[in-house]
């Protein structure tokens, strides 16, 4: 329009690209999380991880046992890393592999890490 608020199409394209990440946020995507109990055992549980419907906090829930579900503030994310150290090994007919992040965490005085393999 002669007004100048029209918004072209690359603009409406990349609108609905992010409305479809969101969506998938939202929606939730299942990841190993890797913790060390305090005996030392390293233990794996199946969480969902999601965005919350107001995008300002990361959601996970675990999969097996009672079904907890965690709360942290989006704003509480300090870095996002890759963990290449560690991802488990690619099986040979694995032709994908699998990829670990550790997200660091603000709690209050101090961080907390989370590794997270996908």
């Amino acid at each position: 329009g002669a007004n100048g608020d029209t918004m072209s199409r690359e603009d409406v394209e990349a609108l609905m690209e992010l409305r479809r990440h969101v969506k998938r946020m939202q929606a939730g995507t299942p990841l190993l999380l890797r913790t060390v109990a305090a005996s030392g055992q390293e233990e794996l549980q199946i969480c969902t991880f999601s965005v919350t419907p107001d995008l300002l906090s990361l959601r996970w829930q675990d999969q097996e046992g009672k079904g907890t579900v965690h709360e942290a503030p989006l704003s509480a994310i300090v870095d996002v890393q890759e963990d290449s150290a560690g991802a488990p090994p690619a099986d040979d007919d694995d032709t994908e592999g699998h990829h670990a992040l550790l997200v660091k965490l603000r709690n209050g005085g101090r961080e907390d890490t989370m590794n997270l393999i996908c």
